[in-house]
């Protein structure tokens, strides 16, 4: 089984991380990727490794790191065209991996303009679609489109139940 894990960066960090190495937009898009791994302030891209020891495929993807999400598009002969490159880019990214499940950070960005049944439609292999609920996003209607939401706060069960 494949897994795409969607997520994101805080934008002060990403800004931070790449003015601190400033060779670091000059790599490879994985080297990037594992340097960000190890300098950022979340556990996200820590997901994939856990799943792939158990077999599965997975891939975590950050849709708001410029620098990273453009060494990607020139690694893989990709130029979006849309008003929307992030969201252009992530499903592009997706749509090459070919994922069953689809576990989203950031369940508010995929709400805005219907991105997240766009992926659906567009991208036939997704079979599934898990989100983290790890801090309050507002309405929590937006997550009547997943399969499964998944939190460590009691008071957001309690909210969504």
């Amino acid at each position: 089984m494949k897994i795409a894990f969607l997520g994101s960066i805080y934008p002060q960090h990403c800004n931070l991380i790449y003015k601190r190495n400033r060779s670091l937009r000059h790599k490879t898009y994985r080297e990037q990727q594992i340097f960000i791994e190890k300098e950022t302030i979340c556990s996200s891209g820590q997901w994939p490794h856990h799943f792939d020891k158990f077999g599965y495929t997975s891939i975590m993807l950050c849709r708001n790191n410029l620098f990273l999400q453009s060494k990607w598009c020139e690694e893989n002969d990709f130029t979006p065209s849309s008003n929307d490159p992030e969201f252009e880019i992530i499903k592009e990214q997706v749509k090459r991996f070919k994922p069953e499940l689809l576990f989203v950070f950031g369940a508010s960005y995929y709400n805005e303009q219907n991105r997240l049944e766009v992926l659906v439609e567009k991208i036939p292999t997704i079979k599934k679609k898990i989100c983290w609920y790890g801090a309050p996003e507002g309405k929590s209607n937006i997550f009547n489109s997943y399969d499964l939401v998944l939190t460590n706060s009691l008071a957001l069960r309690d909210s969504l139940r």
